[in-house]
């Protein structure tokens, strides 16, 4: 899909009108959190071995969850050898990709993740 396609599929799919504050908040901050772990995934698939889980889930060698576990483990791993200062540079430059994309889908909603200055940090505004 295109992003235009895309954008056309969040406008006739999400209402504009959700029933409470309370209600709109749980939805967002839970679609945060699926863009921001596609972000990661995305943003560090170089990692050796990534397309090798990627490859034994799609031939149904591993299951969904499996899968995701590997990938985590991988990317704690790899986030946890590189060092702090390269390990807070890559989330921030991840956190911050993935709130771009987020509150470009959530405008119409009227609600927006900013982040605070390190990046890590992000509140429901």
């Amino acid at each position: 899909m295109t992003y235009e396609d895309i954008s056309e599929m969040v406008k006739s799919s999400i209402p504009l009108s959700i029933p409470t504050r309370e209600i709109q908040c749980d939805l967002v901050n839970q679609y945060f959190q699926w863009v921001l772990i596609s972000r990661y995934k995305a943003g560090l698939s170089f990692l050796a071995g990534f397309n090798e889980i990627i490859r034994m889930h799609h031939n149904h060698e591993i299951s969904y969850w499996e899968k995701e576990k590997k990938i985590c483990d991988a990317s704690e791993n790899y986030l946890r050898n590189v060092g702090k200062e390269r390990r807070l540079n890559i989330e921030r430059n991840l956190v911050s990709e993935a709130l771009s994309w987020f509150n470009k889908f959530t405008e119409p909603l009227g609600v927006r993740y900013e982040c605070t200055s390190d990046g890590l940090q992000s509140t429901l505004k």
